[in-house]
């Protein structure tokens, strides 16, 4: 129970530093003020703008974190990785060709479908080719 409580403040501490940090660092007196309910410009900021980023980093990071943790657990390995389903590589042409190409300013769309296109076409090429060594 200890060591929860260590990890909340250590928590805390931290969503505290990323809202007390930017272009101009706010003190913890405003962030305090700002959740008092002061109307200042400056509390407005720290309410309205810092601290749901603060927040939605915060919220990535922790599902990121039970991504890997379910990832290494459905594999069973705890040294699981993306490049166990040859993920690693597998869009890394396609973008910098997308980014070359005159069409990204006009299809904006293009970026995702190049992104699948590149992450399933070399996928599914080595599944064939692995059928076809095994004949």
């Amino acid at each position: 129970m200890k060591v929860w409580l260590v990890l909340l403040l250590v928590l805390g501490g931290a969503l505290a530093v990323g809202a007390c940090a930017g272009h101009d660092w706010a003190s913890p007196l405003d962030l305090a003020r700002a959740f008092a309910g002061d109307r200042d410009l400056r509390s407005r900021l720290l309410i309205e703008w810092r601290i749901p980023r603060v927040l939605a980093a915060a919220l990535v990071g922790v599902l990121l974190g039970i991504g890997g943790a379910v990832f290494q657990g459905v594999f069973r390995n705890p040294l699981a990785e993306p490049y166990l389903l040859d993920r690693g590589r597998s869009g890394v042409g396609c973008k910098p060709s997308h980014y070359s190409s005159r069409s990204a300013y006009r299809n904006r769309l293009l970026l995702p479908v190049l992104a699948f296109a590149g992450a399933w076409v070399p996928r599914c090429w080595s599944s064939a080719s692995r059928e076809l060594r095994c004949r």
